[in-house]
């Protein structure tokens, strides 16, 4: 054994230590306390920096991870949901709208309500002057909860095989200068109503995202060709809602707007005078409500109301058109020519979307044309195309044909004179 290295060895961890020792003076002393009562701070300030922590979105998925309980920061995704779900939670409201104003006219002694029912029940409510549908109040359910949509639409659908008619509206939020800070674009309403309910749903969603929870009860109804949809000018509607998910398939689109056109190349009517000529109630409708924000949460009662009436006034229209003439407005009628003459939500869009690219593509080579002529700005369209060279008239003429060939197609029509019903001049 060798009992010198053995030695050394054995004294190496003295000789050290004494070092150690002999450096430890007054002032190692005092940075060492300085040291023992930051600690004890840092220490007593970890109670309120973990509240601190938990208001910025910092979590433990659920309290603690499994892989030792260190906390960890949520994905930029779970952190965006998790903040939109707290500020924009489920709710329904409910509200009644009052009725609407009678018109000068149906106010008038000279101006008879329609005997379209023989039912006295039905008329029980019903003053002189008008009958419940078209003037009593509406009972509003206004709410972005797929279960309550699914509950409003079991309460007010008849349970039967046959057709039946639901007005139908969109409201979208405007892409306009004085709307800032909206918190999601495209369609922001749909709103169904029979003539005396009304269901505003409002699609809140993240910013960005096309689809929201409560569109999918709407998917199974506007799918189905048994509900008619009423409204006017509802193909544009439509393509708003399939624009942002393009699995929707919109059935049975009736246009009231054809309403009181003698033929399909007349001016279709506005919901304000189909509402006054065939209802006999004044339909308010403010522009300001109109291109106001319908992305805020919740919406204004005045926004909800505007929505409302809008899809009430599909609804109502066609009730009271039905009792006049059920062989034309009934919904068996209705139904079976939309079958002959609907086309498909996707052909819609297709046309439209070839229909834009062509005007874009004429604006764009008059334009071309007219800067490289050195034209005046105000040379009338006839005389630009006289000296187009022959290939870009040609080239324009197709797209023009384009152009008619893809126009939307209009309502069908119907003369409504032979029900008592006349449109007056705004």
């Amino acid at each position: 054994m060798n009992t010198t290295g053995s030695d050394s060895f054995s004294r190496r961890p003295q000789r050290r230590s004494g070092r150690v020792m002999r450096t430890v003076g007054p002032l190692s002393l005092l940075a060492t306390m300085s040291l023992i009562l930051y600690c004890t701070q840092v220490a007593a300030r970890l109670p309120a920096a973990a509240m601190v922590l938990s208001s910025r979105n910092w979590g433990t998925n659920n309290s603690q991870k499994k892989d030792g309980g260190r906390p960890r920061r949520r994905s930029s995704l779970q952190s965006t949901k998790s903040s939109w779900e707290e500020t924009t939670p489920k709710f329904t409201t409910r509200q009644q709208l009052p009725p609407l104003v009678l018109t000068s006219e149906r106010t008038s002694s000279s101006v008879p309500v329609p005997e379209f029912n023989n039912n006295p029940d039905s008329h029980a409510e019903a003053s002189e002057s008008c009958y419940p549908h078209a003037c009593g109040p509406l009972d509003v359910v206004y709410t972005n909860d797929a279960k309550t949509i699914d509950q409003w639409l079991a309460d007010h659908l008849p349970n039967t095989s046959g057709a039946t008619v639901l007005g139908f509206d969109v409201e979208s939020v405007p892409v306009a200068p004085w709307i800032k800070g909206v918190k999601f674009e495209g369609p922001a309403t749909i709103q169904l109503s029979t003539p005396d309910a009304c269901l505003v749903a409002h699609l809140t969603r993240p910013f960005g995202k096309r689809r929201s929870t409560a569109c999918r009860p709407m998917e199974a109804l506007l799918s189905d060709e048994t509900i008619i949809k009423a409204g006017v000018g509802i193909d544009e509607d439509m393509l708003e809602l399939y624009r942002w998910n393009r699995r929707l398939v919109a059935k049975s689109r009736f246009d009231v707007g054809g309403v009181g056109a003698s033929s399909p190349s007349k001016n279709t009517r506005g919901l304000k005078s189909l509402v006054t000529a065939v209802l006999g109630v004044e339909l308010e409708k403010s522009k300001k409500v109109a291109r106001s924000d319908w992305s805020k949460v919740p919406l204004t009662k005045k926004q909800v109301a505007y929505g409302a009436r809008d899809a009430w006034a599909g609804a109502a229209i066609m009730f009271d058109l039905a009792k006049r003439d059920p062989n034309a407005f009934g919904s068996d009628a209705i139904l079976s020519l939309l079958k002959a003459t609907e086309r498909p939500i996707h052909e819609v869009h297709l046309r439209a979307q070839q229909r834009k690219a062509a005007k874009l593509k004429v604006k764009a080579m008059n334009l071309d044309f007219r800067e490289s002529t050195d034209l005046d700005k105000f040379e009338s369209y006839a005389n630009l195309r006289a000296i187009m060279p022959p290939l870009v008239r040609d080239e324009v003429q197709r797209l023009e044909e384009v152009i008619a060939e893809t126009a939307p197609d209009r309502p069908p029509s119907f003369d409504t004179q032979p029900l008592g019903v006349e449109f007056h001049a705004d």
